[in-house]
């Protein structure tokens, strides 16, 4: 059962009152929008709200009237395959956005379970597509990050288990770093082996083998949630990585 948890504004959520002064701004799709047509987004903002660590957003299959910019925590989103399996499509970190598919009247097509408890701001989908035609900015940085995802997924395809694992990291990293400057070898993802395999195709089998086999090349090790990175330019040269984030 959805559990949402719409809170009085405390220190942390204050800056979303106004869209030019928020926290995120950066991060987010409306980091491009002029601040001439930052006040239309805010007049299509309907509520700010929270939600506790492993509730879901919405579910697959279901209305879900609501889109979301992440203002802080993190949030998975994922399909639930025919076979019953989870295919995680995305980490969605603080700025994103959340909750667009292909048919705005459809059923949501995936699920979004927050990984932590996080806080957002929340747009109705009744007036969504309005929005996006009124400030273009806003829509074609969301089709930039799209295609950015899109990137991501068709590179791991035709990777190894272990070049997917440092595909992943890399790109988390790189987009936890964009926010946070200060990050240097050590962050923490608050992820699973099973987020891991459910993000990449593979067994947990495979996820642990290619975490100790990248443990002991010394390249990194990924422990209680704390990934270390002891060779960048190794991991970087190994799948070519380009930081799609700078």
């Amino acid at each position: 059962m959805m559990t949402t948890i719409i809170k009085p504004l405390e220190t942390d959520i204050e800056s979303m009152d106004d869209c030019l002064e928020c926290m995120v701004r950066e991060y987010a799709p409306c980091h491009k929008v002029s601040s001439n047509n930052l006040p239309l987004l805010q007049v299509y903002r309907d509520e700010k709200c929270s939600f506790k660590e492993k509730s879901h957003l919405y579910r697959q299959g279901n209305p879900h009237p609501m889109l979301y910019t992440l203002h802080s925590g993190w949030v998975i989103i994922y399909k639930t395959l025919r076979s019953g399996r989870r295919q995680i499509l995305t980490y969605a970190l603080p700025g994103d956005f959340i909750g667009l598919q292909g048919n705005f009247n459809a059923p949501a097509n995936h699920s979004a379970l927050a990984l932590t408890d996080c806080s957002l701001c929340a747009f109705s989908r009744d007036n969504i597509q309005e929005m996006m035609l009124k400030v273009p900015e806003f829509t074609l940085e969301l089709a930039l990050r799209t295609a950015r995802n899109y990137e991501f997924q068709t590179t791991t395809r035709h990777q190894n288990a272990q070049e997917r694992i440092v595909t992943l990291f890399l790109d988390l990293y790189h987009r936890m770093q964009a926010q946070n400057p200060s990050i240097k070898d050590v962050v923490v993802l608050p992820i699973t082996q099973e987020d891991i395999g459910d993000t990449l195709g593979l067994t947990q089998v495979h996820v642990n083998r290619s975490l100790r086999s990248l443990r002991e090349q010394e390249l990194l090790d990924f422990h209680h949630q704390k990934l270390h990175i002891y060779q960048y330019e190794a991991l970087k040269a190994l799948v070519a990585y380009g930081n799609a984030y700078q």
